[in-house]
């Protein structure tokens, strides 16, 4: 079984356009998966999710820094930034090395929140390994790591810098 090169870019693209309908959103995951007392953490929008998991990825930032992660602009960051801080998922405070800027990094409500989020994709993405049986899970795996070393990256998971309030 042959394919021209654009046939499996074809492929992969429709394969992942099927897997993200078939695994449930994130909103509907933090509205399922939330406590008593939670209910701002289960209308969390999209948007909202990844500015979280931007911000355990990268540790404590700037505004800026999470505005170009994101590919948005800063005011929009600044606004979504405000809101979670309401809800007590981030926090926002004076820089102590730059007095003009601000740092924004994760409480551990917010920590807890991204955590919780990754051990269900995680679940999801182990439930399909399970199906596809462990060749072509072993096959995937083999592929991600060489995507991960032509773009840079080393094939283990991603350290994060201490991001907790």
């Amino acid at each position: 079984m042959s394919h021209t090169l654009q046939e499996q870019a074809r492929l992969l693209h429709d394969t992942i356009r099927l897997m993200k309908r078939k695994f449930p959103q994130p909103q509907s995951l933090m509205r399922d998966r939330m406590g008593e007392g939670e209910t701002e953490l289960a209308d969390l929008t999209i948007p909202q999710l990844n500015m979280l998991m931007t911000c355990h990825d990268i540790g404590p930032t700037t505004i800026k820094e999470i505005a170009a992660d994101l590919e948005v602009s800063a005011p929009s960051v600044s606004a979504m930034v405000d809101r979670l801080v309401e809800i007590r998922v981030l926090t926002r405070e004076q820089s102590s090395q730059d007095r003009r800027q601000v740092v924004v990094r994760l409480t551990e409500l917010g920590t807890s929140t991204v955590l919780r989020m990754e051990e269900y994709m995680v679940g999801a993405l182990a439930e399909v390994l399970q199906r596809v049986g462990p060749r072509y899970a072993e096959l995937w795996c083999e592929v991600y790591q060489e995507i991960n070393r032509v773009y840079g990256e080393d094939s283990a998971p991603m350290v994060r810098r201490e991001g907790v309030a």
